[in-house]
């Protein structure tokens, strides 16, 4: 797999599509929340990439928070997830990120879907961010369009950094923080299993996806 990310923010697009005639930013909420523009533009990105020859088999979708964030709710950053809106979320799961995985994969490119935002830095088992995990991945993997597709795959979070060690030390490398990380990723495994999707899983390291060692020892199963 070789490729690229796309991520669905007018700030990571550079408001390209929230522009008026002279080029202008319109912060309107029609303009910042314009999915068809989103979607339009976005795909114009891959069909040029395509039309000059890149050589591109793979897509890192990010379902970015912008889509699922209430507008006008302060947050701290993307880890915050206290702004949230599930509702959101599942309709712009269909009129965004759907939209853009099944374009892609029409043109022969495999997905890999990632959350919205990143983690904090500190998780923990049964934290609230490992039940918003839950909760995004349950519902995609239960998705009619999603389940069981063989080119859209699950990157089960972006970049932890630690977590909570039974020691009461939140690390990224000692054995009780390993051992951990393995539980935590392996409840979430456990829930998109329980939906009947057979869906390839990409499970991310400690260390913003550097430490990979705890699963040696500690691996993840199904």
């Amino acid at each position: 797999l070789h490729g690229f990310g796309q991520t669905y923010s007018p700030y990571f697009n550079d408001y390209q599509w929230c522009r008026d005639g002279n080029g202008n930013v319109k912060w309107d909420y029609a303009s910042q929340y314009n999915t068809s523009n989103c979607v339009t533009w976005n795909k114009r990105q891959i069909a040029s990439m395509l039309r000059n020859g890149w050589k591109v088999n793979w897509i890192r979708i990010h379902m970015d928070p912008h889509w699922s964030n209430k507008p006008g709710v302060k947050t701290e950053g993307e880890h915050d997830i206290s702004a949230f809106d599930f509702e959101m979320f599942k309709t712009n799961f269909d009129k965004v990120f759907y939209k853009m995985a099944e374009y892609a994969i029409g043109k022969g490119i495999y997905v890999v879907m990632r959350p919205p935002g990143v983690c904090p830095g500190d998780i923990a088992i049964g934290d609230d961010y490992h039940k918003y995990l839950i909760k995004v991945w349950t519902y995609v993997a239960s998705h009619e369009k999603v389940k069981n597709n063989p080119h859209i795959m699950f990157e089960l979070a972006n970049e932890p950094v630690r977590i909570m060690g039974d020691d009461g030390r939140s690390t990224h490398d000692s054995e009780s923080s390993m051992k951990n990380c393995t539980k935590f990723f392996q409840k979430i495994v456990d829930e998109i299993r329980a939906t009947g999707a057979n869906n390839i899983l990409w499970v991310p390291g400690l260390c913003w996806q550097q430490n990979y060692q705890g699963y040696v020892k500690y691996p993840i199963k199904g």
